[in-house]
């Protein structure tokens, strides 16, 4: 028979703790693979697959390119080339016309200046004529009148017939105040009798342009425009068939 064992208090208390420290244990170790298992289980499974840039960076290259659509952005490519192409030529055509139209006004402008310089105009307005050329009296030293007199108000504007170079500006005895303008071809119109002279000679004019202001200066009876027309070759020749021939009617 086994002999019997004495136990003392003692020892129960050494066999409680041994097999709580072993029961803890167990409970640990299984706690921890617990865990670990529970993380790998929750895991996306995405986790575990590389992306395209991570599977390029393996050899230390990156292609940013693999994820667009290479055809599409080549037709972008050849649709911008192509607007950039069509504004271009539309900005071509619009500084072409510009162009052109600056060349057609100014071929209007000389044209139109043109016109003016060879159109004529009355000297006067408000006027009366007292006397033609031919006209016999002894009012004038040489017994018949030389040109065509414009009776008005003292003072009155006396514009340039046609265009031309002042060739004189100044007191002419019997003529008084008088303004020479000569023409391109040669032309001489006098303008006589002026209170006040506006240009001087060498002063290119225009027709209508200012030149001076009616008076009384020289021979005569009373404030008028004495105005002669000499032509190249024919001396002092009759004013109103001229002024007519340019489409003035005095």
């Amino acid at each position: 028979m086994l002999a019997r064992l004495r136990i003392s208090p003692a020892m129960i208390g050494v066999v409680a703790m041994t097999a709580a420290g072993v029961g803890t244990f167990a409970t640990s170790g299984a706690s921890a693979a617990d865990a670990e298992l529970t993380s790998l289980t929750d895991s996306s499974p995405a986790s575990f697959v590389m992306t395209a840039a991570q599977v390029g960076a393996a050899d230390g290259k990156v292609d940013v390119s693999r994820g667009f659509d290479r055809p599409r952005l080549a037709q972008q490519a050849a649709q911008q080339a192509s607007q950039r192409a069509q504004a271009l030529e539309e900005l071509d055509r619009d500084i072409t016309a510009t162009a052109e139209e600056a060349e057609r006004a100014e071929a209007d402008r000389v044209e139109q200046e043109e016109k003016l310089r060879k159109q004529w105009v009355l000297p006067v307005v408000g006027y009366t004529l007292t006397a033609r050329f031919g006209q016999q009296s002894n009012l004038w030293s040489s017994g018949a009148h030389t040109g065509l007199d414009f009776a008005g108000p003292s003072g009155s504007e006396i514009v340039s017939v046609a265009a031309g170079t002042v060739t004189s500006a100044g007191y002419d005895g019997s003529y008084g105040n008088r303004t020479v303008v000569t023409l391109d071809d040669g032309t001489m119109i006098s303008y006589s009798h002026q209170s006040r002279f506006v240009v001087a000679a060498g002063d290119q004019v225009t027709p209508g342009q200012v030149i001076g202001y009616t008076g009384s200066t020289g021979n005569v009876t009373g404030p008028h425009l004495h105005l002669e027309v000499e032509l190249p070759g024919a001396g002092l020749t009759d004013p109103e068939p001229v002024l007519r021939e340019h489409g003035i009617t005095p």
